[in-house]
């Protein structure tokens, strides 16, 4: 029974390898964002897949799972409770992954321009900006509530040109 619970296990994983990344390459999601969702599901799958099967294994040893799956809630519901900010950085930082309002490269102002400058990370944690003055600056996402691109379309040029009072608008 352990011997098929572990090659049902290593089954298991490929499949839900292929299984996912062959989701992934038939959609039309951009790389950046298909490359960071898939990961994601990739490792949530991965973490159920060995937390069932530890617990299948205890079954067959004899261990009374039933306790530990309740001990499991209990200790899900305090972390939950302890952990909320953690909880929604995540939430939050995985819209802003999949909804692609920034990427890695792109010029931002958080929060009405209290911070500026060029995405270098986009986690499901935190986001890493670099300023203007070339420094790191880190933000929980959850503390993201306004948010300007400024790679996106619709884009124009100012720039402010300096000329004579007496040059002719035309030339200009």
């Amino acid at each position: 029974a352990l011997l098929f619970i572990l090659v049902f296990t290593w089954i298991a994983m490929r499949v839900r390898h292929v299984l996912i990344t062959r989701v992934f390459s038939i959609g039309r999601l951009p790389q950046k964002q298909r490359e960071t969702l898939q990961s994601l599901l990739l490792s949530v799958t991965r973490y159920a897949i060995y937390i069932i099967a530890i617990l299948m294994v205890l079954s067959n040893l004899g261990v009374e799972v039933g306790p530990i799956i309740a001990g499991a809630g209990v200790l899900g519901l305090a972390i939950g409770f302890g952990a909320q900010t953690l909880v929604k950085d995540f939430i939050t930082g995985f819209f802003i992954i999949f909804e692609d309002q920034f990427s890695v490269g792109d010029y931002v102002s958080i929060n009405n321009g209290q911070i500026m400058g060029t995405v270098v990370s986009v986690g499901l944690r935190a986001t890493k900006i670099r300023t203007w003055a070339q420094h790191m600056v880190v933000i929980q996402n959850s503390a993201i509530t306004v948010s300007q691109n400024y790679n996106r379309e619709r884009m124009r040029a100012i720039v402010y040109i300096t000329v004579p009072y007496e040059t002719e608008t035309a030339l200009v």
